[in-house]
Formats: structure tokens, sequence, C-alpha cells
């Protein structure tokens, strides 16, 4: 029996993240404290004390671990797929074997880290990396150029949110929490969010063919609005004076 590891596990995780949120946002004073400090986290976190769930928890700090693996692990990836549609080496039997253990044998050659290179070209077995220009469309280069604005929007909402943290003396403080200003903020209190789906979504309609990385961006869609939601409503139970007319994940709209 084939199975798709990764579809499964982001299925899962949507359906849990879709759940638990919609609960927390109508019902939260009814349920567990260990289920409601589970799903919320940083600013807007329960500051009731859950020893079971204390115990699992880490400083915000420790989040810089996930980037000195994705750093790397990202650079291989790429070095694989120059390897394979430039100078169309063939892959490795251990790397078709995670490959074929995370998405089963039986995946497409369709064409993301895992879920990109799973479904494409010369990571499939009996089929050989092609790379032509005349593959991408203006569309895919549209898409493309939405992406990058995407993730400069957010690099520069990462650097306000960076800067309210700092003290009188330029140290960074955890525990200070400011009305943010400027760029996105200026129009919805989900800027991380916002800038995060439409990067997804963009890789998506790039991937269009993809069976696997679909699941991905629906629950990165679950997942980032009701971390938006919750961020809007902390932001308004805490400030007075928060800004009424900014919305919630679309300017204007919601």
């Amino acid at each position: 029996m084939q199975i798709n590891i990764i579809r499964i596990l982001f299925i899962f995780c949507t359906i849990f993240t879709g759940i638990l949120g919609l609960l927390i946002y109508r019902m939260e004073s009814y349920l567990p404290i260990f289920l409601t400090r589970t799903y919320r986290y940083g600013k807007y976190s329960v500051n009731i004390y859950e020893p079971i769930i204390a115990k699992t928890e880490v400083p915000r700090k420790w989040f810089k671990h996930f980037y000195i693996f994705a750093a790397p692990a990202s650079s291989y990836v790429l070095y694989l797929v120059i390897c394979i549609y430039l100078w169309e080496y063939d892959i490795s039997k251990n790397i078709m074997w995670i490959l074929d253990i995370c998405l089963g044998s039986f995946r497409q050659p369709l064409g993301t880290l895992i879920c990109i290179i799973s479904e494409s070209e010369g990571f499939v077995k009996g089929s050989k990396g092609n790379f032509s220009w005349n593959k991408i469309t203006y569309f895919h280069l549209l898409c493309s150029i939405i992406f990058i604005l995407s993730t400069y929007a957010q690099l520069k909402s990462n650097f306000i949110l960076r800067k309210l943290r700092k003290n009188k003396d330029g140290k960074i403080n955890s525990t200070i929490y400011k009305i943010p200003h400027d760029g996105l903020f200026e129009y919805v209190s989900g800027a991380l969010q916002i800038t995060e789906i439409i990067i997804y979504i963009t890789l998506s309609i790039i991937l269009w063919q993809s069976s696997t990385f679909h699941y991905v961006t629906i629950w990165v869609l679950c997942n980032q609005i009701w971390t938006a939601t919750l961020t809007h409503q902390w932001y308004i139970q805490t400030f007075k004076n928060y800004p009424k007319s900014r919305k919630i994940l679309i300017p204007f709209i919601f």
C-alpha cells in the first residue's frame, strides 16, 4: 500500500488547526487550558500556567534553530536541482529512497524542500531533469514577481516588529509590546500572515500540477488566517487606542 506521509501530515495539521482555531475564537472560556495554551503562543499566549504544556514550550529565540537547519537544507536542495537540471546528473538511490518514503514511489514528476523536488522531473524514477526557458510563461513570471514582492514586504514587517522590541538602550526586550505602524501594518494586523499566504498561493499556482504541495498551501491558509484573527483580537483587547480602521487580513475588507 502506497502512503504519502507528507500529504497525510498536512491534512491532519489543517483539520487540527482549523477546528481548534474556531473553538478558541468562539468558545475559549469553555476549553481546557492545555488546549488553548497549546494553540496560543507569543504575545497572545495564555497567562494561566499549565504544568504539562509548560514543560514542552521553548523560548521564541530557539526558533533560530529552524533557520540553522533550513538554510543548509535549502542550499543542498538547490545543489541537487542544479545537478539534475543543468549538469544532467542522476539522483542517488539514497535520496530517491527518502523521497519514496515521504511521498510514496507512485508519485509523478510534476513539479516543493521535499514536496517540490519529490514531484519534479529527475527526482522520480524513470524521469530526467529537462530544463527549458520555453516552459516559463509570462504568468509564471508574474507569480514570481508577486512572490518576491511579498517576501520583501514580509521581511520589512519583521523589521518593524523587531524595532518595537528595542528599549532605550537599543537592546531587544521580549516582554515589550507596542502597536506596530508603517508598511502593511497601517492596513491590517496580520501583515506577516497575509504576505505568507500570498507567498504560498503564488507557489501553488506555479506548481499547479503538483498533487502534494497544495495541501501545504491549504494548511498555511488555515493556520495564518486564525493566527491573524487571534492577533487582531489581542491587539484590540490590549490597546484601547488601537486603530479602528485596521482590518485583520485584507485591507479595507476583512
